[in-house]
């Protein structure tokens, strides 16, 4: 689900059109921010994610691909099939598409200068710079090497909490209506 989020996201920052307020960035907060994502090694991290996302993207766009058509119901059985047909067929030129997209060079560059911009929103020059110094402390390569591990635990500490109270819920909820 991580890396269909990521392979959305990056569509999205890829399709959408540069923002009028790109004019109000800062080149020196933009410079910095892109030092923040050095200190973050946020190349290596973006470029393991958008490998994983390139190899589920072909599934991915497969589901989507039959989800539409489910949904379309100006089709009938025949057309259907048609159209599956057809997919099947352009499914082989679109996965190589897809291929083209996360492996160029100016996919990442791309993500990289928006998620840079970003960065700039919510955060000052100096707040960026010392941040990026404790990146670069023995304690932040820690950090940086230890968050994702930590990120799936607590996701998953969440779930174990969260699954009996939302099944609890949803039993409330098919209790047959009161007489």
């Amino acid at each position: 689900m991580k890396r269909l989020l990521l392979l959305i996201i990056a569509a999205t920052v890829l399709a959408a059109p540069a923002h009028a307020a790109d004019d109000k960035v800062d080149p020196m907060a933009v410079a910095v921010a892109r030092d923040l994502l050095v200190a973050m090694r946020f190349k290596f991290t973006l470029a393991a994610e958008l490998k994983t996302a390139a190899d589920n993207a072909p599934a991915a766009l497969r589901r989507m691909a039959g989800a539409k058509l489910a949904a379309d119901k100006s089709l009938d059985d025949a057309a259907r099939a048609k159209m599956v047909a057809s997919i099947d067929k352009k499914l082989p030129a679109a996965d190589l598409a897809l291929e083209k997209l996360f492996d160029d060079p100016a996919t990442a560059e791309t993500i990289t200068n928006e998620t840079a911009k970003l960065y700039t929103r919510y955060f000052t020059i100096d707040e960026m710079t010392k941040i990026a110094a404790f990146y670069r402390t023995p304690e932040g390569a820690k950090m940086l090497a230890l968050a994702p591990r930590i990120l799936t635990e607590s996701l998953a500490l969440g779930q174990t909490f969260m699954v009996p109270r939302t099944e609890k819920i949803l039993d409330e909820l098919m209790q047959p209506p009161a007489k």
